[in-house]
């Protein structure tokens, strides 16, 4: 301690943790700011948090429990008042509109291109539009739907826990050749996960909700599909593939289910998100399936995944992306507030449903 003001700080939390908390020694955060306290809780942990909440906040600290192995460890983390920031309902509007606006054009083109040769220039895209704008309005229609769906999840569970939460941001991305038209949608977290609980919860309502539309939509797409001799051999997602046997039945060799078709290929990428986002790596929904099942040692779950992407990019390019785009992520995840309450069994049974949600969604060649 070096600060007498700190000390007389530090001294002052520590009277609050009397009834749940017996200190043994205070030390200064890695940061310099944050204070962590090494004892014993007397209280569980939940109901420890629970009680330190109110007077750090008073204190401008947010409290977070954990353990080292050999201490119970309560951190004071200097927090800001946390203030609801205000809806952005004009942001959030022009983003959903141009990135609708994006897919219809990308729609147009994916349906222009099984015809003939593209020329990718502002004449080319308005013809598109021209000969094939429903299909375009019909791929972004079932593409926003399903990305809708997995963040409102998202939001539905935070706000029920309690926490504060961003509606979604959706992300427009250039049309063909440069890319897709979306780069997905997020929502923005604006107060602390207090436990694994809740983090679980939030995490796996996201993909839960874009299946409950992916499947329908993939569903209606593999009845109203034409069959078609492929030039390429796609390789679709465990789910989409069983149930194209299911509801088509064997086909002749060199035939295949159109998968191209605006429907299909909407839900095609909407399983693929579902399947990138259910990875247990960092910040991505299976990086807090992990954690909150794991705890700190999710972080070994994450490097093997990590390799695993690298080992896949012979198999597709695709995967090179994401390989860097996770590292720069970061293969790391934030502790919750209470990182001592393990997982109940409920949960902990729906962690390995979300195991087998990634095999059936993932795909080697993740887009043909």
């Amino acid at each position: 301690m070096r600060h007498p003001e700190a000390d007389t700080l530090a001294l002052e939390l520590r009277s609050h943790m009397v009834d749940v908390f017996e200190p043994r020694d205070i030390r200064r955060g890695p940061d310099g700011r944050a204070w962590r306290f090494y004892g014993r809780l007397t209280a569980p942990a939940a109901e420890a948090l629970t009680a330190l909440q109110p007077p750090f906040a008073r204190l401008g600290y947010a409290p977070f429990l954990a353990d080292d192995g050999a201490d119970d460890l309560v951190i004071a983390v200097p927090a800001a008042e946390v203030i609801p920031a205000p809806l952005r309902w004009g942001l959030h509007l022009a983003l959903l509109l141009l990135t609708a606006a994006t897919l219809i054009i990308t729609g147009a083109l994916l349906q222009a291109a099984r015809s003939g040769p593209l020329a990718f220039s502002l004449g080319g895209i308005l013809d598109a539009l021209a000969a094939h704008g429903g299909a375009g309005i019909a791929f972004a229609a079932a593409l926003l739907l399903i990305l809708g769906a997995h963040e409102m999840g998202h939001y539905v569970a935070a706000r029920r826990h309690g926490l504060l939460i961003s509606l979604p941001y959706f992300l427009p991305a250039p049309p063909p050749p440069l890319g897709l038209g979306t780069l997905g949608a997020f929502i923005s977290m604006r107060s602390p996960v207090p436990g694994r609980a809740s983090l679980f919860d939030v995490a796996l309502a996201g993909p839960l909700a874009g299946l409950a539309v992916a499947v329908p939509i993939l569903v209606v797409g593999l009845l109203s599909a034409p069959l078609a001799a492929l030039p390429v051999a796609v390789q679709p997602p465990l789910v989409a593939g069983a149930l194209a046997r299911l509801l088509r039945g064997p086909l002749a060799d060199g035939v295949q289910v159109d998968w191209f078709t605006p429907l299909l290929f909407a839900a095609w990428l909407g399983l693929l998100v579902t399947a990138i986002n259910l990875l247990p790596i960092g910040q991505l929904d299976g990086g807090h399936l992990a954690y909150a099942a794991l705890g700190p040692k999710a972080v070994w779950l994450a490097r093997a995944t990590w390799v695993g992407l690298v080992l896949l990019i012979p198999f597709a390019p695709t995967w090179a992306v994401y390989a860097v785009l996770t590292l720069l992520i970061g293969l790391r995840h934030p502790p919750p507030q209470d990182d001592i309450t393990p997982l109940d069994p409920r949960r902990r049974a729906w962690a390995l449903v979300a195991v087998v949600l990634l095999l059936l969604t993932f795909s080697p060649r993740p887009l043909p």
